[in-house]
């Protein structure tokens, strides 16, 4: 006997050995909830059903037949949260509430015939940031740059702003730049706060997708612009490598804030290094390293900063 999982009442069979053993129902494709009231029951055919789903939306096909089809959704615990008992298209469409994994109960209204398969429906973030920094680049101008290594729907960012102290973030005025929509491959994108205020301030992204949702970024945090432009930044900071992903080779930003003994090193995932990229004492001031992996294999790689008592530790993708 083939198990199934289907949403629903239960029908008790007895079998030939006088054992009884309680089977789901089939649906009736006409109710809030699954089971055979109503509509009668369907008499189960392996093989009739497919689904897939794209965002919320699940596409069910229903083979072997030109008439009529209807199918329900049903979530994991059991209720059906979508249905339609009546179709000439084929394939139809099923929405789900929400990401989850769901049973698919669908076929043939006239043969009453069905089947049922699972499927999975799973939305993917906006975007993917591999990178969001900022330095000051002149009299009270702040250069804030992110990357992204994917982007699904993005209409675009706003830069957000709020001072030490204060407690809620302000847009920008003019600091919007426009998403690319839908891609995989990776893009950079630069906007400079030409009004940044002296002492602690911090920025985050404001992401709007092409649906008007807005998704923040986490918060940056920039220290003490003055009327002169200063050639030495007043913070420690590990940078995101770029490009990321990458191959061969990649540059790794860092700055520091006073002189420091410094040792910049990579590691695979399971904490073995790789490489030492920098291993001296360095004077303040900001510094790019370059990491070629000509000789490592695909995957994502760990690089760690320490400068006096300062660590910072980001992951960097080597695809080839």
């Amino acid at each position: 006997m083939k198990a199934r999982v289907v949403a629903g009442v239960f029908c008790v069979v007895a079998l030939s050995a006088g054992l009884m053993v309680r089977l789901p129902s089939q649906p009736s494709f006409n109710g809030s909830t699954a089971g055979c009231s109503g509509g009668g029951c369907h008499a189960l055919t392996d093989g009739i059903v497919a689904a897939s789903a794209t965002g919320f939306n699940v596409s069910v096909t229903v083979s072997g037949t030109t008439g009529n089809v209807a199918g329900e959704l049903v979530d994991s615990t059991g209720t059906v949260v979508a249905v339609d008992e009546l179709t000439s298209s084929n394939p139809f469409i099923l929405t789900a509430p929400a990401p989850g994994n769901y049973v698919v109960n669908a076929g043939h209204k006239s043969a009453r015939v069905y089947d049922s398969v699972k499927v999975n429906v799973s939305v993917p973030l906006p975007i993917q940031l591999s990178s969001f920094v900022g330095l000051q680049v002149g009299p009270r101008a702040v250069r804030l740059t992110w990357e992204t290594i994917s982007e699904s729907n993005n209409y675009g960012f706003t830069v957000e702003r709020r001072l030490a102290g204060e407690g809620t973030y302000t847009p920008i005025p003019n600091s919007f730049v426009a998403g690319h929509g839908t891609t995989t491959v990776p893009q950079r994108y630069e906007f400079i706060d030409e009004d940044a205020t002296a002492g602690v301030s911090y920025y985050r992204l404001a992401q709007t997708d092409l649906d008007g949702s807005i998704h923040y970024s986490e918060a940056l945090r920039i220290s003490s612009p003055t009327a002169v432009a200063e050639e030495v930044p007043h913070w420690y900071e590990l940078g995101q490598n770029y490009p990321n992903p990458f191959n061969p080779s990649t540059a790794v930003p860092y700055h520091l804030a006073s002189a420091s003994d410094v040792r910049l090193e990579v590691y695979d995932v399971r904490g073995i290094r790789v490489v030492t990229l920098v291993n001296e004492r360095q004077s303040p001031g900001e510094y790019r390293a370059k990491f070629d992996g000509a000789g490592l294999s695909s995957g994502v790689y760990l690089y760690r900063l320490t400068a006096g008592s300062f660590q910072s530790t980001r992951k960097l993708l080597l695809t080839k």
